[in-house]
């Protein structure tokens, strides 16, 4: 592999690594964050803004509370 696809992919990898790891760690569905082993959505536990830092080893993940100001959230039919 020449050394520009390597950076290359490393710059797509690095802050995916990130959404990956909160991903795997939200049991529960939400727009195309779909998991078929928890299906339904999780407002109570869930509804919450997600950073990640990193360090040297892994992403830290820090969740913050949603401020609900003008429209409750509700689920999407289709």
């Amino acid at each position: 592999m020449e050394l520009k696809q390597v950076l290359v992919s490393l710059c797509w990898l690095v802050p995916n690594y990130g959404s990956i790891h909160i991903q795997c760690n939200t049991p529960e569905s939400r727009g195309a964050h779909a998991r078929t082993d928890y299906p339904a959505r999780d407002d109570l536990n869930f509804l919450k803004h997600t950073l990640a830092y990193y360090n040297k080893h892994s992403p830290k993940i820090c969740w913050y509370p949603v401020t609900i100001t003008r429209y409750a959230p509700t689920e999407r039919k289709y």
